[in-house]
């Protein structure tokens, strides 16, 4: 796998990493509270279940007191989980906050160090995509030269061959021509003595 590649892949798996830390930090923040609702609530529900046996065991004599205390519980409760939500809740954001940060710092480094290293590989592969060019080049100009002088001989030799065929046809025909002209002359001759 190339470099490139490497780093394509590490970002990659960077923003899937982020988004599963912004997710889980999520869950786990609705688990937190859900799990101090729920404790809270079993609590306050076995709280209220004592007091509830416990004025009506004792109703008759001390219903005043049971009734004043049951309100300082459920007060004392509701205050209670009040200030422990907004800590959590606090909390939870804090530390959101500090990870959004911590993941916005190590993106703002890794899109630096990709775009820095993107661009010297850029300049590696232009460079070499030049040289190759180059005796890419350098290569057909030699082979064309070659081809040239080995074409250039190959037309001589066909001149040459088609200059000697040209003689001979026209030795043949000016032969032809003289037998011809000497059979006209006799047919002339013939002719003339009819």
């Amino acid at each position: 796998m190339s470099d490139e590649q490497d780093r394509v892949l590490l970002l990659s798996d960077l923003r899937a990493l982020e988004s599963k830390v912004e997710r889980r930090i999520s869950e786990e923040g609705e688990t937190t509270r859900r799990q101090v609702d729920a404790r809270i609530s079993a609590e306050a529900e076995k709280t209220r279940q004592q007091f509830e046996t416990t004025r009506q065991e004792v109703d008759a004599r001390i219903s005043a007191e049971a009734e004043a205390t049951r309100q300082q519980v459920d007060a004392r409760i509701s205050a209670e989980a009040e200030a422990t939500r907004r800590q959590v809740d606090a909390r939870i954001s804090t530390e959101a906050e500090k990870t959004r940060q911590q993941f916005e710092t190590t993106r703002q480094e890794f899109d630096a160090r990709i775009s820095a290293e993107a661009e010297a590989t850029r300049q590696q592969f232009d460079a070499r995509i030049l040289a190759e060019a180059e005796k890419t080049r350098q290569h057909f100009e030699a082979r064309i030269v070659s081809e040239g002088q080995e074409t250039r001989r190959h037309f001589d030799v066909v001149a040459e061959r088609i200059e000697s065929l040209v003689k001979l046809v026209a030795e043949v025909n000016s032969h032809h021509a003289t037998v011809l002209d000497d059979h006209e002359h006799r047919l002339q001759n013939i002719e003339g003595h009819r």
